[in-house]
């Protein structure tokens, strides 16, 4: 009888050994975010902006993130993002209307992704756009953001959008941020953030800058863009965060 308990014991600590294995496995696999490509464009004084002319490889991407930039844009219904792969793109409300300054922050998850992949822009009112993309593997793949907050303040050389607290760790983080084409441009970002595509102003088109925090802990982010001079109207900015699977 003690000749057989020996390895029905063994056995189970195989398999007891195998089910920790994969426990852990999981957890390692499901850890966060990962930035698989980005790409960013200027307009002319019209109302549509397209990165077609420097399309990315986004295999891998379970997420694409859009921001859109420019003047006057009826936001954020007027306003439409689409892409050469056929996905659907959602706005994330934003409570600041009307002025002269406008961005908006979009979304697809479970999308349809690959090589040559670019996207367009279009507004039903204004112009002068800018475009600038974010793609990445790790969201989940149902509901928009998590939580948001937007904001156009005064016309100065910094910029905040509102703090925002992730009602999780490990959350994708998004500040967007659009000036107008006086002379000033998005410079950088604190808390962390990493600018990760920025557009210039020129006379066809207004600035954009867009960039992302991967977090560790669900702590409140409300990052300060610095501008390179105060423009003639005020910036705009959005927070905005993403779960992950």
């Amino acid at each position: 009888m003690k000749k057989l308990l020996i390895p029905l014991l063994f056995l189970a600590g195989l398999a007891c050994q195998a089910q920790f294995v994969s426990s852990v496995f999981t957890h390692v696999g499901a850890s966060g975010f990962t930035i698989v490509n980005h790409t960013s464009a200027s307009g002319t004084t019209g109302a549509t902006v397209s990165t077609s002319a420097t399309p990315i490889n986004t295999t891998g991407a379970n997420a694409c993130f859009v921001a859109v930039g420019g003047y006057a844009l009826t936001i954020p219904g007027g306003t439409t993002v689409t892409d050469n792969k056929s996905n659907t793109y959602v706005a994330v409300p934003t409570t600041t209307t009307g002025a002269v300054t406008n961005v908006v922050l979009f979304y697809s998850k479970g999308l349809t992704v690959g090589t040559g992949h670019y996207w367009s822009a279009s507004t039903s009112s204004g112009g002068y756009m800018a475009i600038g993309v974010l793609c990445v593997n790790g969201s989940i793949l149902t509901g928009g953001a998590d939580q948001e907050n937007d904001a156009r303040p005064t016309a100065s050389t910094s910029v905040q959008a509102g703090s925002v607290t992730p009602t999780n760790t490990n959350q994708l983080v998004l500040n967007v941020t659009g000036v107008d084409n006086s002379g000033a441009r998005v410079s950088s970002i604190n808390s962390g953030f990493t600018l990760i595509e920025n557009v210039a102003p020129s006379a066809n088109n207004y600035g954009l800058g867009f960039s992302y925090l991967i977090e560790t802990a669900a702590v409140a982010q409300n990052p300060s863009v610095a501008l390179s001079a105060t423009p003639s109207n005020p910036a705009m900015a959005i927070n905005a965060t993403f779960k992950n699977h």
